[in-house]
């Protein structure tokens, strides 16, 4: 698989050549926006165990973007969930 050219990869694939290519280069921080939308259980499954283990590694600051039901990975510090643009809920540990 390393020989192929990327447009040959699923989608899946791509998703997490392109999240294993941001993780080899040790960013300070990290911004994902909906890093596991469009994949089925397993490779969510994947993408996550990927973050996790950068967090537990690095400890970067990460903001986490999701629009639906996709949970962050590692623990959270704060959580803002908005619905319509306007904040509905906002869980920070210094509130």
């Amino acid at each position: 698989m390393l020989d192929w050219e990327v447009s040959r990869l699923s989608t899946g694939e791509r998703q997490r050549l392109a999240l294993a290519r941001l993780l080899a280069n040790r960013p300070q921080a990290l911004l994902l926006d909906e890093p596991a939308a469009n994949l089925d259980a397993a490779n969510a499954a994947r993408v996550t165990a990927m973050i996790e283990a950068q967090l537990q590694e690095r400890r970067p600051p990460v903001l986490w973007v999701s629009h639906g039901e996709e949970r962050p990975a590692g623990d959270c510090t704060g959580v803002l969930e908005l619905e319509a643009g306007r904040p509905v809920r906002l869980e920070l540990p210094w509130n």
